[in-house]
């Protein structure tokens, strides 16, 4: 009975061993592997993106009086997985593209996956009945805006 317990101990002794040198293997060469896979493009890379978006959407002012400043609010998100440093210009334009004006610019540097809100006052200035305000990050390309109608028009 002896001799057949240690037939049986031997396999299992073995596949241990086995098994710890696999893991201990691979923990060993996990990081080379991996910077090779990814250079191949083998691995997924994270997804790099800004999220750009009015702070209260629902609040944006429906109407302007030239010469009366009204508050922009407008929130950053990083998702580049890096720090960043964004440039932003806020733009009033004419109906038709025709005319255009800065109307406001500034920077911030931002952490991965923190956000950042920015309250800006803007000064509206005569460009006609209708005109649209936009909010673009300079660096990144992103953009948004929303429409204005000139009160009493």
């Amino acid at each position: 009975m002896s001799i057949l317990k240690h037939q049986l101990r031997q396999p299992v002794i073995l596949l241990s061993i086995a098994v710890i040198a696999v893991i201990a293997i691979g923990g060993i060469f996990h990081a080379p592997i991996n910077r090779q896979m990814h250079r191949w493009k083998l691995l997924p890379e994270p997804e790099r993106l800004t999220e750009l978006y009015f702070t209260n959407p629902n609040k944006l002012p429906k109407t302007y009086t030239p010469g009366q400043p009204q508050e922009v609010s407008f929130t950053v998100h990083n998702l580049e997985y890096r720090s960043m440093n964004y440039r932003y210009q806020i733009t009033q334009s004419s109906q038709d593209g025709q005319q255009s004006q800065v109307m406001n610019t500034g920077a911030f540097s931002l952490g991965h996956d923190l956000y950042h809100t920015a309250a800006v006052n803007i000064p509206t200035v005569n460009l006609g009945d209708n005109v649209k305000v936009e909010v673009k990050l300079i660096n990144t390309n992103e953009s948004i805006d929303y429409l204005l109608k000139k009160e009493g028009a």
